[in-house]
């Protein structure tokens, strides 16, 4: 018997096994719509971060002795 066929008949890998495997999904959706969402969510935390540290930065150059 084939370790796949052991995972589905536990309970929990026949859950994960639907979840995983058998899900249904549009044919034109890719491994790159994941990367590009995931790129999209590392840009806005980097211009959230930036605004927030450029800000900081600007905030302390007032409390500078020069």
């Amino acid at each position: 018997m084939c370790l796949y066929k052991q995972i589905v008949k536990n309970p929990i890998g026949a859950s994960l096994s639907n979840h995983l495997d058998n899900y249904p999904s549009p044919i034109n959706l890719s491994y790159l719509w994941g990367f590009g969402s995931l790129a999209l969510l590392a840009l806005g935390v980097q211009l959230f971060t930036g605004i927030f540290f450029g800000n900081a930065l600007y905030a302390w150059s007032f409390f500078s002795l020069y």
